[in-house]
């Protein structure tokens, strides 16, 4: 059998009784600590009646009678926090039977990654609005920023962590967002407006704040330094071929990875006063940066 439902999902506003009997309920094998992050972003979401109906899971494990909770940990949390009269909030509650504890975790892991149906720009959107310094930055930042300083971290397995765990570098980074959309609205920014770059931008920006407003503000503007000039005229050409290489060979096809290895080449090379010619041949070793 593995897992099934155990009977129709069924929606339904959210008592104190539900919550607190999720909140409360064993967690399901693998399943992760609660976040502060997490649970102050949505206490504040709330408030501000951000809210969908949002997905809670249990499962019986027929092997050894317990009901695991496989999704709902942190919402019902908050939710049973809430005072009387509660807020409308509404949930879909999904029973299922397992026939081992196995089999559990690989219910818990089809829900891991799913947040209550919101793709990830919703998912941005809804943190950036619990702040205020972010309330006002538009989507397309916002989802800008979470890509780039997803990828300066995990390069291109950046899409394997989960859209909520990136979305919360938005709130301790909040520095970094306010700064790439001051950048962004500089000028003619268009080629920069890339996952890699972004990311490049960051990992600068973590090293010199000054120096990083200087260097991207003359890539935007193909200004300054010959290394500045030459990162904009990739970027503008490398903007337009990332999607129409497909048929080039693969040293010459431009990649996120090999955008962000020239963007942190360019910016090394500046730093340093080196020559810097940029390339889509596959760098040996990762460049840091200077």
């Amino acid at each position: 059998m593995a897992y099934e439902l155990a009977g129709p999902p069924k929606t339904t506003r959210v008592t104190r009784k539900i919550a607190e009997e999720f909140r409360d309920m064993t967690p399901a094998p693998h399943d992760r600590p609660v976040g502060k992050i997490r649970l102050a972003v949505y206490r504040k979401a709330v408030s501000l009646g951000l809210f969908r109906p949002v997905q809670w899971g249990s499962a019986l494990c027929l092997a050894d009678g317990v009901t695991y909770r496989v999704n709902g940990k942190h919402t019902s949390i908050v939710f049973s926090e809430q005072e009387d009269p509660m807020p409308e909030l509404y949930v879909t509650l999904e029973h299922y039977r397992c026939d081992t504890i196995e089999d559990v975790a690989r219910l818990y892991a089809t829900y891991d990654g799913k947040e209550q149906t919101r793709t990830s720009s919703d998912i941005n959107r809804m943190f950036a609005a619990t702040d205020p310094d972010l309330s006002g930055i538009t989507s397309k930042v916002l989802n800008l920023a979470v890509t780039g300083m997803s990828f300066q971290q995990f390069r291109e397995q950046y899409c394997k962590v989960r859209p909520v765990e990136r979305a919360e570098a938005l709130l301790v980074n909040r520095e970094f967002v306010c700064w790439l959309d001051g950048i962004l609205a500089g000028g003619d920014s268009w080629h920069l407006k890339r996952g890699p770059v972004v990311g490049a931008m960051f990992g600068s920006w973590l090293k010199s704040r000054k120096a990083a407003t200087q260097f991207w503000g003359m890539v935007r503007d193909n200004e300054g330094d010959e290394q500045c000039r030459k990162l904009c005229v990739y970027l503008n050409r490398s903007h337009i071929s990332i999607s129409s290489g497909v048929n080039k060979p693969a040293r010459d096809r431009t990649t996120f990875g090999s955008m962000f290895d020239n963007c942190v080449s360019g910016w090394s090379a500046w730093r340093k006063g080196f020559k810097y010619q940029p390339s889509n041949r596959r760098m040996k070793s990762a460049p840091a940066f200077a």
